[in-house]
């Protein structure tokens, strides 16, 4: 059928050809081609978690390691010394550090359910069937389910997102193209070439627009680190991953629990080594960052689009795949593929 891959003519089924590497029906000279020509609002669905290599595994292992820093106590390895800072410590540890374990629990999810809006705009070439396509978007949506659980800034562990009454708007978090240029991470959307056949086989002709592949470049390392700095910003109140992994332990308040349990000797600076147990961002999220690589990436979305219905005048308005995220769930129908580790799914439309 239309956008099935071919090499040769043969390849294709009768009424086609072979342009391009795919097949089109073969339009008959004359063809009056419907005025496509314009903008429309294109959106898109798709799914990285399974692309940029085993992101679950590191997850658990940056969860574990902050699981790590919480429960660290052995610090002057004194054995009674260590013993009463590990039973004073537990009320220090802050209470975001169970908010950063989970956005980073729902990391692979949010990476999984990508979303995207903006214009796309149709212009016709000579001859009047093939059209050249550009995109610009206007957003990235994350969709996280717990942000619909969050009180006062607290995480209510009892809540159901899923049962909130403004789901999925509250699970909803935009990042705008704007923000993603200041911060370098590299979104480019690269113009496209369509074109448009004639079906008549079931008596009303049809116009049928296979699009070329759009391609999306995007630096997915940078993606990540600015997507996780976004969260720590919205949900912990500080300005990034780095500047939160400063304060996963206050030290001072460490010397201080160890000065006032001995204060009847003299006591040493524990403050140094204590430091040291902090890790950077990047060593947190070295797993992650080295599993998808340095460097841009690109997203291929394509399909062919019904772009007229019957009557007349043609009442052109959409294209692409209507039903790739029916359900607002995160199951993503239609198809993509990324030059990363493997395969992503993912489905695009367009309307008028």
């Amino acid at each position: 059928m239309i956008g099935d891959e071919c090499a040769e003519a043969v390849e294709c089924p009768v009424g086609f050809f072979c342009d391009s590497g795919y097949c089109y029906y073969d339009n008959d000279a004359g063809l009056v081609i419907p005025d496509l020509s314009g903008e429309f609002f294109a959106r898109y669905y798709f799914d990285l978690s399974e692309s940029i290599g085993n992101v679950s595994s590191s997850i658990q292992g940056i969860i574990s390691s902050l699981n790590q820093i919480i429960d660290f106590c052995r610090i002057t390895g004194i054995a009674y010394i260590d013993d009463i800072l590990c039973l004073a410590m537990p009320a220090y540890n802050p209470d975001w550090i169970n908010i950063l374990i989970d956005i980073f629990e729902n990391l692979p999810a949010m990476l999984g359910e990508l979303r995207a809006a903006g214009d796309l705009e149709l212009v016709h070439l000579n001859p009047q069937d093939l059209v050249s396509g550009r995109e610009s978007w206007d957003f990235i949506r994350i969709h996280y389910a717990n942000a619909c659980c969050y009180m006062d800034g607290n995480l209510d562990n009892n809540c159901d997102p899923y049962s909130h009454q403004d789901y999925p708007d509250c699970a909803f978090i935009d990042i705008s193209t704007h923000e993603l240029e200041a911060n370098d991470v590299g979104l480019e959307l690269e113009s496209f070439t369509g074109k448009i056949s004639a079906d008549g086989s079931t008596g009303t002709t049809r116009y049928l627009l296979f699009v070329g592949p759009r391609i999306i470049s995007i630096d997915c390392q940078k993606f990540t680190v600015y997507l996780l700095d976004r969260m720590v910003q919205m949900f912990i109140g500080f300005s990034n991953l780095d500047e939160a992994m400063e304060h996963i332990i206050d030290c001072s308040v460490v010397q201080c629990i160890f000065e006032e349990n001995f204060f009847l000797q003299p006591v040493p600076n524990i403050i140094p080594t204590c430091e040291n147990i902090k890790p950077s961002s990047y060593e947190l999220l070295a797993g992650i960052l080295d599993q998808i690589g340095a460097g841009p990436k690109q997203i291929e979305f394509r399909g062919w689009a019904t772009i007229t219905s019957e009557g007349d005048p043609l009442r052109g308005t959409s294209l692409g795949f209507v039903d790739f995220e029916e359900n607002d769930d995160g199951h993503l129908e239609g198809t993509g593929s990324i030059i990363i580790n493997g395969d992503v799914e993912g489905g695009w439309y367009g309307e008028r």
